[in-house]
């Protein structure tokens, strides 16, 4: 900031110092062309005026070089970025995205020209070199790939650096390089004719910055949903049905449940290991149910496990797979020969948390089902009964009770009381029965006297509802529920004003927002695998957008006005991120448009097929696979990945289990956004 200001007097400098009687004689024909553009077509070009002659005042002048001298050498001195020092007073409004060393230099431009001294002649050239090794950022905050030198504004001064350097040595001089060749590529970079063009031109001939990302295509919704769903057959345990379309996985784990005497036959794999952790299955199953037609037949895999999961009274799997032994070896869900230990929950050795999420999946599910498959419903709905019934009457933490078995991978941090809460709403959607609507009555407030924690187990200061993912169900049992209340005030509290609590929360002017934004504009919430964050709340200010449609309601969040097409627009920006219109052009989607993850954090689209090597491969024999530098050998298409770091920087590297594992509570409530913006894109 400093050398910018620097410059600025040293401009003004120029001025007082050397009378201007005209500007150029001609405009540029292109130049011309956009004005004439601009001012409207058949009018009269539009033609600069002739500056006023400028008088001479050396003691002004000479004032405001010595002022520029000054600043500059402060500048220089104490370096650091204004978005740190001033932080909120200029971010988001005027964030530097191009880091400060080309104000330094354009600083030491501007003083060489005003002076000749010798010093800030060779600063320039002792350090031109240190752009080409930070990544440039446009005006918008979107990288440059390569060609630094294409831009010029309020904050990069690439170009105007090598533009106004170039008038020095043209005539000559030794030093052209890099200053002369990058102002070249920087005409090159704005010829419409260009072979390397990087702005595009309207029909009408108006000039616009184009970077990679930020003027994205149309995004095609419908293939993106079809390939999120896709994804979930990558992701099955069990004998493959014939139609099976992801024909690099075959039959896997055909013996679990045998140790305990139990068909556990079937269900999903969570994530780039081969265990089973039924608690984030459950919710993928309960979120995937709520797209409801969407996805019916990855609804059914799920759904058909979790009955058999709860096919014994008063016992419900918890995990099938050690994870421990599972996590040591890099092998094939199809070579598995690690101990496929079952961990179950029962009356003494409670598991609220999994059972009440299993009861929701299934009362879920049975609405899913319902028109297209009657009996299945029914006994969705039956079983949905007998498993909450179960949860709510041995309560006790999983963590307990099954142990290694789900801890660290999937303990529950934020208690069981949200998902016996959750699992009465969805019974309460699925049978409107006064019993679990009063259960949800008698019992919201419980949630305002625990701690609540997010996802990765980090407390919340105030209450909970703004935290919705495989873990903590508050935002989701409020949004849920507030579709029955909105019109009714009598029973909308704490329920309705929870749910606008939880918008607050999230929309990026909000006064009281609990999430933050990267640069490019993907939410964050701390802790790793943040995509879950941006597909489970965006679902959830849909769902809750159209609620308020049909109540005509808004909601105030302090001086902010939200109605439901605000929503929609922030869910909006995180699917189009997701999908590729991000600061790096890169989609988050494996085998979603033209640039995806190649190297994601996951066994078997790692390692060869049967197909293609048929012996069996043991527990280390996938190492080489693991640590190679090449991209997997199988795609794993839909599949979502953790996604970027909050400065936007993403790195394809399956040794990033945060960055590039996927998992299937990344890709369930993504399918109902999707399912959302296809029909109204």
């Amino acid at each position: 900031m400093g050398s910018d200001l620097s410059h600025a007097l040293d401009s003004i400098q120029t001025i007082f110092l050397r009378p201007q009687a005209s500007l150029a004689l001609s405009l540029p024909k292109l130049v011309t062309h956009m004005l004439t553009t601009i001012v409207g077509r058949g009018l009269k070009t539009w033609t600069p005026p002739e500056p006023p002659m400028q008088s001479f005042d050396l003691e002004y002048s000479a004032k405001l070089l010595e002022r520029a001298r000054m600043v500059f050498e402060f500048a220089d001195q104490y370096r650091g970025s204004y978005n740190d020092g001033i932080g909120h007073w200029v971010c988001p409004f005027y964030c530097d995205y191009g880091g400060c060393q080309d104000e330094l230099l354009w600083g030491a431009a501007w003083l060489f020209r005003a002076t000749k001294a010798s010093n800030y002649w060779n600063y320039v050239v002792d350090n031109i070199h240190n752009l080409d090794n930070s990544i440039v950022k446009n005006i918008n905050g979107v990288p440059y790939t390569g060609g630094s030198y294409a831009e010029f504004g309020w904050d990069t001064k690439h170009a105007g650096i090598n533009i106004l350097v170039s008038k020095l040595v043209m005539n000559g001089n030794s030093n052209l390089s890099p200053f002369m060749p990058n102002a070249d590529k920087f005409v090159c970079s704005v010829l419409p004719k260009s072979p390397i063009v990087s702005v595009s031109y309207s029909p009408g001939t108006i000039m616009m910055m184009v970077a990679t990302g930020a003027m994205a295509a149309s995004i095609d919704y419908a293939d993106a949903l079809s390939k999120s769903i896709l994804f979930f057959e990558g992701q099955r345990s069990g004998k493959l049905p014939s139609n099976q379309r992801m024909t690099w996985r075959k039959d896997s784990a055909l013996r679990d449940g045998s140790d305990i005497g139990m068909d556990l036959v079937g269900g999903y794999y969570d994530a780039g290991d081969n265990v089973k952790f039924n608690f984030p299955m459950a919710f993928t199953v309960t979120t995937l149910a709520w797209s409801q037609q969407n996805a019916l037949d990855a609804v059914r895999w799920g759904s058909d496990y979790l009955l058999k999961s709860t096919s014994v009274p008063d016992v419900v799997v918890g995990v099938v797979g050690d994870p421990n032994g599972d996590h040591s070896c890099w092998e094939r869900p199809e070579d598995m020969d690690t101990p496929r230990t079952t961990y179950v929950v029962n009356k003494t050795s409670p598991g609220t948390e999994v059972a009440a999420e299993t009861a929701a999946a299934l009362a879920a599910s049975s609405i899913a089902f319902r028109g297209s498959d009657d009996k299945y419903s029914e006994q969705l709905l039956a079983r949905a009964r007998q498993v909450f019934e179960f949860a709510d009457k041995y309560q006790g933490s999983y963590n307990t009770s099954i142990g290694p078995g789900a801890c660290p991978f999937y303990c529950d941090f934020s208690g069981y009381v949200d998902e016996l809460l959750w699992g009465a709403a969805w019974l309460y959607k699925a049978t409107n029965e006064d019993y679990y609507w009063n259960y949800l009555k008698r019992n919201i407030n419980h949630l305002e006297f625990i701690t609540p924690l997010d996802i990765n187990g980090n407390p919340f200061v105030g209450a909970g509802y703004f935290e919705f993912g495989w873990d903590s169900k508050t935002a989701g049992i409020n949004v849920l529920v507030s579709q029955r209340l909105m019109n009714d005030p009598s029973n909308a509290d704490p329920f309705v004003s929870n749910a606008d609590k939880f918008v607050c929360s999230i929309l990026p002017d909000s006064p009281i927002k609990s999430v933050s934004y990267s640069p490019g504009g993907l939410l964050f919430k701390p802790g790793g695998s943040n995509m879950q964050h941006a597909t489970s709340l965006s679902f959830l200010l849909i769902v809750y957008a159209q609620y308020m449609r049909d109540a005509k309601k808004e909601v105030h969040c302090d001086n902010i006005v939200a109605n439901p097409d605000m929503l929609i627009k922030v869910a909006k920006g995180q699917t189009d991120y997701i999908l590729g219109n991000n600061p790096l052009g890169m989609s988050y989607m494996v085998g979603f448009g033209q640039k995806f993850p190649q190297k994601i954090h996951h066994r078997g689209s790692t390692l060869p097929s049967i197909d293609s090597h048929p012996q069996h491969m043991g527990c280390r024999d996938g190492d080489q696979y693991f640590k190679s530098d090449k991209p997997n050998i199988n795609e794993l298409t839909g599949a979502l990945v953790g996604g970027p770091a909050e400065d936007d920087s993403f790195k394809d590297n399956r040794l990033d289990a945060s960055q590039s594992e996927p998992t299937t509570y990344l890709n369930s409530p993504f399918v109902g956004v999707l399912a959302y913006f296809k029909a109204s894109p």
